[in-house]
């Protein structure tokens, strides 16, 4: 059924406003260009795929969102990678940030606010590790 939902919704994409359908309401709208399954795919709240879903909501605008979402943390996590002092911290985020983006071609990884607030807390995490390690390091090295 996913492939049927994926497969209607590149479809209902083609015909789509560049601001998206609205928020839970692809699917209604997916559910139209789908030859079987009409009715559990309208049910559904999301396309089983975060992108398509993003797209179809919210628009390339919405898409775009996302991919700054997960794509400026995991840039940030990779330049900081090479420094020794904080290169866990940068492989947990980078591993944190590639799960999200590869666990979306088949779910929706920002669905539910328990899956969301663990990324947000672990970016939190993470992050201020990354750059405040780093930083007293050069301190340090300074003297």
């Amino acid at each position: 059924m996913r492939l049927q939902i994926w497969d209607a919704s590149i479809k209902a994409h083609h015909n789509a406003p560049w601001y998206g359908y609205g928020y839970r309401l692809a699917n209604k709208e997916v559910a139209k260009y789908s030859n079987e399954h009409k009715r559990e795919i309208a049910n559904f709240t999301h396309l089983h795929n975060e992108y398509l879903t993003n797209l179809l909501s919210a628009g390339y605008i919405g898409l775009a969102a996302l991919f700054l979402i997960i794509f400026l943390p995991l840039s940030i996590f990779l330049i900081k990678r090479k420094e020794e002092s904080v290169n866990l911290y940068a492989v947990a985020g980078i591993f944190l940030c590639l799960s999200y983006f590869f666990f979306g071609f088949t779910h929706i990884a920002f669905g539910e606010e328990h899956v969301n607030a663990f990324f947000i807390f672990m970016l939190g995490f993470l992050l201020p590790k990354v750059s405040s390690l780093s930083q007293n390091s050069k301190t340090e090295s300074e003297f």
